[in-house]
Parts: structure tokens; C-alpha cells; sequence
């Protein structure tokens, strides 16, 4: 369990399971903070290996 707050330059809308990208800012408490940086496709590219940031 983590805490994370919408960076300001994230303008896709979050919904509860969405895939994301967190960055972590204090992991110092009992529950780390940080911020949420992208939102992800929820389909693996099979090609890369990697899912796809929204909107990059």
C-alpha cells in the first residue's frame, strides 16, 4: 500500500485499477507517498515487452 497524488502535468483522468506509473517522494513514513507520474495502456506490447504511457 501506497499513497500517491496526480501530478500536475497528468491530465488523463484515474479510475480505481488503472495501470500507472508511481514515483515515490517519502519512504521514510510506515506508508510511502510519492506521485503518480503516468497512466498506462492496459494491453503489453509484445514487441517491447512494455506497456504504452497514454498520451506520450
Amino acid at each position: 500500500m501506497v499513497v500517491g497524488v496526480k501530478h500536475e502535468e497528468l491530465y488523463q483522468d484515474l479510475r480505481e485499477g488503472d495501470l500507472i506509473i508511481w514515483g515515490c517522494m517519502n519512504k521514510e513514513m510506515k506508508i510511502p507517498s510519492g506521485v503518480i507520474l503516468h497512466k498506462l495502456e492496459n494491453t503489453l506490447d509484445i514487441q517491447t515487452g512494455e506497456f504504452k504511457i497514454i498520451g506520450a
